[in-house]
């Protein structure tokens, strides 16, 4: 009789646990990552679609969802979800400019007991193939070029450094390549200088500080001409931060340096009056 009365209880404490998680909203996915495989940046956005049923007794709502990149733009029922219905939360991912692997949450907000679901769409970003306007993205007339300044970065005032910027003609008849306005602290040369159409070339140059006769932070622009043609939009920057070459100063010497010190780095006029 013992044994009947113990098994009664633990049948009805079951059956009461069952129908109290029954009478709550629930919700549960039919899967909870999506693996896009391999897809183009420039093949356009991608989308799918995750399953979500309500397996509770009363409406699932799903109060938000947000995902964790700009990239990714969920979608999602705003009306509940009845016991025993369906819907879908929808991930639509933008590959454009994401090229590798992606891992991208999306964070889903109910009224059930979990309260929180973290869906994943994953994948593999294949680069787009580059266009010559990708490739050299400044345009001076027919000229394209890959950059349109250089930064020489920090060199002594006695040191000179060269870079090259690479350029493609664009156009469908050879462009001779000149220079305007060059600095004495700059010297540029085009390789080849007559361009053939459709073809590349090198923009050289190669800063001198020794020329500037200035320290810090500088900037020095030149001019591009194709084919004699001045145009003021065809401009180009080099900078550089020059600092003083100390190198040739002894141990003791760099000991015994002078240092500059200011009492004051303020210096107040008070109030005058205009014109004087």
């Amino acid at each position: 009789m013992m044994k009947l009365i113990t098994f009664c209880t633990l049948v009805l404490c079951s059956v009461g646990t069952v129908m109290a998680q029954s009478v709550e909203p629930k919700a549960t996915f039919e899967n909870m990552v999506y693996d896009f495989g391999e897809i183009a940046e420039d093949g356009g956005k991608v989308s799918h679609a995750f399953k979500v049923k309500n397996i509770g007794s009363k409406p699932l709502i799903i109060n938000n969802v947000q995902a964790s990149c700009g990239c990714t733009t969920p979608e999602w029922p705003k009306s509940p979800i009845l016991p025993g219905g369906e819907g879908t939360i929808t991930a639509t991912f933008n590959p454009y400019g994401r090229v590798g692997d992606f891992n991208k949450s999306i964070t889903v907000f109910t009224n059930d007991e979990t309260k929180r679901y973290v869906l994943r769409i994953v994948g593999k970003v294949n680069p787009k193939e580059l266009s010559m306007e990708d490739k050299y993205p400044y345009e001076f007339g027919n000229l394209r070029l890959k950059y349109n300044s250089l930064s020489m970065l920090t060199m002594t005032n006695k040191e000179k450094r060269t870079k090259e910027i690479p350029v493609y003609n664009d156009g469908t008849e050879a462009a001779k390549i000149s220079f305007s306005n060059v600095p004495k602290s700059v010297t540029v040369v085009a390789e080849p200088e007559l361009l053939g159409a459709k073809k590349t070339g090198t923009i050289t140059v190669t800063y001198d500080a020794s020329q500037k006769d200035d320290f810090d932070y500088v900037r020095d622009w030149f001019y591009v001409e194709v084919n004699g043609k001045k145009e003021y939009s065809n401009r180009l920057m080099v900078t550089a931060k020059i600092v003083e070459d100390f190198s040739y100063l002894t141990e003791n010497e760099k000991q015994n340096a002078p240092v500059a010190y200011f009492p004051t780095t303020t210096y107040e006029f008070g109030s005058i009056k205009e014109g004087d």
